[in-house]
């Protein structure tokens, strides 16, 4: 929608240099800037103008900015949670409803595409934005559970990182992030048999019952234990 701050959210995700404007569709022309990871992953952002109701018949505007979501694998929805004083009956629910209509109706390929709902100006306390946020999460998870709603603040940065995270984890679900990744074993634990494993064979060998045996006499023996008391030869005196 018009003056929600895409602009602004793209130059956080990808600190791209763009000319930021208050009043309303001051971006004219589409703008791709790259989001780059720590393992050489580059996933490309399209920050396009505004849409607005009725936009995908309109073949002035509407169509030439509609077009450029034909090659797209994610539809992101940016909507500004904020009150505005010119617009007091504003829904941010049906701007994402009018967003998702237009991009629709245009291509039916983006139909069967993976969506994402980006709130902005989530740092404007006095306008109730956390509030709207709320209303918009809960209201949006009744009727599309699998779409979800990330809060965001390009001024102080809050939730960018886990916008861009989730935009990773939607394009690339299969691929695992830098954070999840399984750290290399030390080769202590790779030789074998290592300390730890010698403990635990040393104590299973403890708890292992053996069972009895009989040892058999000899052929001829005298099976009866010897006396407990000393017993003297007898001709121990004459040895002497």
């Amino acid at each position: 929608m018009p003056n929600s701050g895409k602009t602004s959210l793209m130059a956080a995700m990808t600190r791209s240099h763009t000319r930021i404007g208050p009043e309303p569709f001051s971006t004219t022309r589409p703008h791709v800037s790259v989001i780059g990871f720590r393992d050489d992953v580059r996933i490309r952002v399209a920050d396009l103008p505004g849409l607005y109701e009725g936009a995908h018949v309109d073949k002035l505007k509407g169509c030439r900015i509609l077009r450029h979501t034909y090659r797209s694998k994610l539809l992101i929805y940016v909507v500004d949670v904020a009150n505005r004083d010119s617009e007091p009956d504003r829904d941010p629910l049906k701007e994402v409803e009018v967003l998702m209509d237009e991009a629709k109706s245009f291509f039916e390929v983006n139909k069967a595409k993976k969506e994402l709902v980006i709130a902005t100006k989530c740092d404007m306390l006095h306008k109730d934005a956390l509030f709207n946020l709320d209303s918009l999460y809960f209201r949006l998870k009744a009727r599309y559970p699998d779409i979800d709603v990330i809060g965001t603040s390009a001024r102080f940065g809050l939730g960018i990182e886990r916008a861009v995270t989730r935009i990773r984890q939607l394009l690339y679900p299969d691929m695992l992030l830098t954070a999840e990744r399984v750290k290399a074993k030390p080769i202590d634990e790779i030789l074998l048999p290592n300390e730890q494993m010698k403990q635990e064979s040393l104590t299973g060998i403890d708890r292992l019952q053996l069972p009895g045996f009989i040892i058999p006499p000899a052929h001829g023996a005298d099976t009866k234990p010897p006396p407990s008391r000393f017993v003297r030869h007898p001709r121990y005196n004459e040895m002497e």
